[in-house]
């Protein structure tokens, strides 16, 4: 029975040491953010593939959400924040599209969504009763939605290039190979 208690009494010590450990490891600070090569050159630009523009557009974002505020909802604070936008950007500075031509690329936008959906119902149906895996349905169904649509076939078949290339989703590489890929394909 002695040997027991101090079993016991070691693995609830090793569980506290472990627990403060754990503790003492989340409160510590993050690293600093590395400074930029001082021999790097200055990013500027004005455009979206400018490089350093996504740090423009989001200020001017950010400049446009508090200028607009809270107090505007749905569609009349887009076209609030739309306005704004259009002002940070300058006249000129990218496409500006009719009322109309928004609209019309919307709605094929939403005829696109809705017939993706619809397709991928009715794979889902099709693969129902059949007795597979989750990654096997999940490739089924991806397999069947491409036959049924050829832009997702492409977009797919890099993604799957893309994962053989480890790269990182949502990573600059990832994005600029799934760009690149689509295109060329």
């Amino acid at each position: 029975m002695n040997l027991r208690l101090i079993l016991q009494r070691a693995a609830i010590g090793a569980g506290a040491l472990i627990l403060a450990i754990g503790l003492a490891v989340a409160q510590t600070a993050p690293a600093p953010a590395p400074s930029p090569a001082p021999n790097a050159p200055a990013q500027t630009g004005a455009g979206p593939g400018a490089d350093g523009a996504r740090g423009d557009w989001r200020a001017a974002r950010e400049a446009c959400r508090n200028q607009v505020g809270s107090d505007l909802r749905g569609q009349d604070r887009r076209e609030a924040m739309r306005t704004c936008m259009a002002e940070k950007r300058g006249a000129g500075a990218g496409p500006q599209l009719s009322e109309t031509e928004r609209n019309r690329i919307r709605e094929m936008r939403g005829a696109d969504r809705t017939a993706q959906k619809e397709a991928r119902k009715t794979c889902r149906e099709g693969l129902k009763n059949q007795r597979l895996t989750e990654d096997e349905r999940r490739t089924g169904i991806e397999d069947c939605v491409a036959k049924a649509n050829p832009r997702y076939a492409r977009a797919l078949a890099c993604r799957r290039e893309a994962d053989s290339k480890n790269l990182e989703k949502r990573s600059g590489p990832y994005r600029e190979f799934m760009r690149s890929c689509i295109r060329g394909a």
